[in-house]
């Protein structure tokens, strides 16, 4: 007769069952080249296509050379104006870069498209302007938003690939594409050309029907390390001119950014380490949609279920809070005409998850911008409201403008009497707010996995995206006892009652994270006899 151990493992083959929720890494704050505030970078070969000034060269000058380009491109179908795209993708630097689905090829009916769209346009708008320095002016600006989207185009060629390997390489479970104040498209005046949610989900599909059927060929996690070794060699190489430069001239940015390449470096070599393992299995990588919106100056996520998704019903979102088309993807003066309540309750009744950006930061933070009082009660207490994103640091909200951290005040809004009222505490994520995807690249912004939210999912092998996207709202509602956010803090109050709380300190943290749940289960049932 088997023994126990034989009769479990045979049950879980039969049902596919695994034991119970676990902790998933989770970043629900991250952004494509769809907003003027990504700084995704372009292998050079390809950033030297763009014209550059050159000294001695007028303004009116450079525009007329990028106003060429422009045209040239227009017609790429039908003659070999571009060709130099064509090099510049079949160049080592391009080819090098490890992919999974095929390396990618340019699209000169898509290129056509946008020039054409963007020549229209601009011959539309300057004949609507009477004097020359205002049609030269606005022409200008329009030449430079054309090349922002070729820009766009080519990185729509790169950037998807590159965002799911680096999630992979970071280890997330669940991610949220949420660019400032757009629907998603990849370009806006060429929406044929799709979203970059949907082009993102169609790479991860390849990845995922290795992952599902156990990556027999180990072809996802050489993609990873391939991609690895060709960041650190990129990383070393630039090392070494860096460092001849210091030895030149003895700047301090040169000596910081040394530093900057050393811990780049230290934490390539950790994710190299670490996926050579064998025995660290590659999670599937589950995709939620979504969108920055800033109302009231306050930058909030909205998060949506996967089926729900269409960038025409955030589009629709965008134009009922009053963001219009033309400030899409713009994170700076872009604003909503609604309230920050109002927000909450439109993207809630669409099925939508908020959570307020950064409200720590003191740029476009919920907790800067409303310290105290009754704004910021409104907000707190508002029913939707499930979480709050945090990124470290300090915020004065009481009235004396005693500094807290996230976690003091976490403690505040749960235990003070002066707190605002909820049915329900209120919890905190952390998300990376990446602006910068590529490992060989210190982008502005910061890096997938710098932040993420450690959140306690059962998630199964037949499981949607929209089944785990209603566990993430539970998980959120459930607050503090599946949520915590990395990196830990030294003190936190787990159970988030009134009261003496329940302080978990930083090791026991991590030790929490790092154990496997222990806890009794129920794996199934048998029935022997009749009965009566």
């Amino acid at each position: 007769m088997p023994g126990y151990d034989e009769i479990i493992q045979e049950f879980k083959t039969i049902s596919g069952y695994h034991e119970g929720a676990v902790y998933r890494r989770a970043d629900l704050h991250t952004h494509s080249p769809a907003s003027e505030c990504s700084c995704y970078t372009l292998p050079g070969v390809l950033e030297n296509l763009f014209p550059r000034r050159k000294e001695g060269q007028t303004a009116k000058e450079f525009h007329y050379e990028k106003y060429d380009m422009i045209c040239i491109l227009s017609e790429s179908e039908s003659n070999d104006g571009a060709a130099s795209f064509t090099e510049a993708f079949s160049d080592t630097e391009v080819q090098s870069l490890p992919t999974l689905g095929g390396h990618p090829k340019i699209d000169y009916g898509l290129l056509s498209d946008i020039t054409m769209a963007w020549l229209d346009h601009i011959a539309s708008i300057t004949d609507a302007h009477e004097t020359e320095s205002g049609k030269r002016k606005v022409r200008d600006k329009l030449i430079d938003m054309a090349l922002i989207d070729i820009g766009r185009y080519l990185k729509s060629c790169l950037f998807p690939e590159e965002y799911v390997l680096r999630c992979y390489i970071e280890g997330m479970s669940l991610t949220a594409l949420t660019d400032h104040n757009h629907p998603g498209y990849i370009v806006p005046r060429v929406p044929e050309m799709g979203t970059w949610y949907s082009a993102i989900r169609s790479v991860n599909s390849l990845y995922l029907g290795e992952i599902y059927h156990d990556d027999p060929k180990g072809r996802v996690r050489q993609t990873m390390l391939k991609r690895l070794l060709y960041a650190k060699n990129v990383l070393e190489r630039d090392l070494r001119v860096e460092k001849h430069r210091l030895e030149v001239k003895n700047h301090k940015q040169s000596a910081k950014k040394l530093n900057s390449f050393a811990e780049r470096i230290a934490h390539i070599n950790e994710r190299i380490s670490f996926w050579t393992d064998e025995d660290n299995h590659i999670l599937p990588l589950i995709l939620l949609p979504g969108v920055e919106i800033t109302a009231s100056n306050v930058h909030l996520l909205a998060v949506f279920p996967p089926k729900w998704y269409s960038s025409l019903r955030i589009a629709s979102i965008l134009g009922s809070i009053g963001i219009r088309e033309e400030h899409w993807g713009r994170g700076f003066i872009a604003a909503a005409s609604s309230s920050v309540q109002d927000t909450i309750s439109i993207v809630s009744e669409e099925g939508g998850i908020v959570i307020p950006a950064h409200s720590n930061s003191d740029h476009k933070g919920l907790l800067r911008l409303f310290k105290k009082g009754v704004a910021l009660n409104k907000v707190i207490e508002h029913p939707s409201l499930l979480a709050l994103e945090t990124v470290g640091g300090t915020v004065k909200l009481r009235d004396k403008g005693k500094g807290l951290n996230s976690c003091e005040t976490l403690h505040w809004l749960n235990t003070a009497s002066n707190r605002p009222r909820r049915s329900k505490p209120i919890c905190f994520v952390k998300g990376s707010d990446a602006h910068e995807i590529r490992l060989e690249v210190d982008g502005t912004g910061e890096d997938i996995g710098a932040r993420f939210t450690w959140v306690k999912l059962d998630i199964r092998r037949n499981d949607t995206a929209d089944e785990v996207f209603r566990s993430l709202r539970l998980a959120l509602l459930s607050g503090q006892s599946r949520i915590i956010e990395f990196p830990v803090e030294d003190g936190y109050d787990y159970t988030a009652v009134r009261g003496e709380p329940y302080v978990v300190k930083k090791n026991d943290r991590k030790a929490l994270l790092a154990s496997h749940l222990s806890r009794s289960a129920i794996i199934g049932l048998t029935v022997q006899g009749r009965g009566t």
